[in-house]
């Protein structure tokens, strides 16, 4: 099956062998339910692992074949995204309870790791192992702080988000982050009201880097194909206004990082949009418009940020990816409408300030990866 796969072909075969595998382990599990030994008891189990072990992987490659089907076929950087990706088998009824199920699936989980979000994950998977992806997910982070309760650092109960701290209660009361470098003792730059007015359209910021010892205030630019856009979570310290003003070493990470992806301005909310209610509700209708014309798309998100991707080996990119997968950016409303609008040009921001091509991570982790974690 795997050799069709690579080849190309088996569209539903792969189906058809997948469905008459969980159809022969459904029949399995009712013929052990009716054995009257314990010899026989055992004989079935062995036959239902068997079976389940075939049915696994099959499911594994049928979403490793629909994957690749989805990045070749939609190659035109207009329309590539997982959303046309089926799960073809149903699942076994392996007589196993829900408790059963879910102690199966948090097998290694990390005890920081947001339970609610992990069970958005799994929302509509079938026969997923996940022992891959909390391998990867706790080689980088296993001893990040939790962020499930205010005073712990266990995860919330996963019943719900009403229960969660990341989804609801969270205050945020610090919002002057820093660069990794900076010995905070950058100023705060504050918006030139007079600049954002004298633009019309939507707003980028020029790249102007600040310099110790000199006044200066942001200036703005029409936002263009040649924009990058941030892409941030509130709650992670970068947050604010343009009357309150940003960390200058913030902003000359963007600024060194705009010009390395050859952008000629950037655009952060932090700075871009402002309280007046006119100007405030002009921006936010620019932000589809903004985020997928742009040239690329920065994401910012804490857990990402603190990864060393210094080496940037297949294990450490599995890693990441493992890490975004669960993280604050992949699960906040107004970020998962910023990355659908680029996701064309996503790029994930890293300790150090590197900058992983997520695509091409995806593409690499496709090719040369586990088929569990594609």
């Amino acid at each position: 099956m795997a050799l069709f796969i690579a080849s190309g072909g088996m569209n539903t075969a792969e189906d058809d062998y997948s469905n008459a595998l969980a159809e022969l382990l459904d029949v399995s599990s009712y013929l052990a339910s009716q054995a009257s030994h314990h010899e026989s008891s055992h004989y079935w189990y062995l036959v239902r692992a068997a079976l389940y072990s075939s049915w696994q992987r099959s499911v594994h490659l049928c979403q490793y074949s629909d994957l690749g089907r989805t990045m070749i076929g939609n190659s035109s950087d207009t329309t590539w995204d997982r959303s046309s990706l089926q799960l073809h088998s149903p699942a076994p009824m392996l007589g196993l309870s829900a408790q059963q199920l879910e102690s199966q699936a948090t097998e290694g989980k990390a005890e920081s790791m947001c339970s609610w979000t992990f069970r958005v994950l799994r929302t509509g998977t079938v026969g997923n192992d996940f022992r891959t992806f909390h391998s990867r997910y706790n080689r980088v982070c296993a001893d990040a702080p939790g962020r499930c309760h205010k005073y712990s650092m266990k995860s919330c109960t996963g019943s719900g988000p009403d229960h969660c701290r990341r989804f609801h209660g969270m205050q945020v009361d610090d919002q002057s982050m820093h660069d990794y470098e900076c010995l905070e003792s950058y100023k705060r730059l504050y918006w030139d009201e007079e600049s954002y007015r004298a633009t019309s359209g939507s707003r980028a910021v020029r790249l102007d880097k600040y310099k110790s010892g000199r006044i200066q205030f942001i200036k703005y630019c029409h936002a263009s194909d040649q924009t990058l856009a941030i892409s941030h979570v509130w709650s992670h310290g970068q947050g604010g206004r343009p009357h309150e003003g940003v960390n200058a070493c913030l902003h000359n990470r963007y600024v060194d990082i705009a010009k390395r992806l050859g952008c000629d301005s950037y655009r952060w909310d932090s700075v871009c949009i402002p309280t007046d209610h006119n100007l405030l509700a002009e921006a936010i209708g620019y932000i589809n418009s903004t985020f997928a014309s742009s040239k690329a798309t920065l994401v910012c998100d804490r857990d990402l940020t603190s990864i060393d991707m210094g080496d940037q080996s297949l294990i450490n990119k599995e890693s990441l990816l493992s890490a975004l997968l669960v993280s604050d950016w992949n699960v906040r409303a107004w970020t998962f409408l910023e990355g659908l609008r680029s996701r064309q040009r996503i790029k994930l921001l890293c300790k150090d300030n590197a900058v992983i091509d997520f695509r091409q991570m995806i593409k690499d982790i496709y090719d040369f990866g586990c088929i569990d974690l594609s």
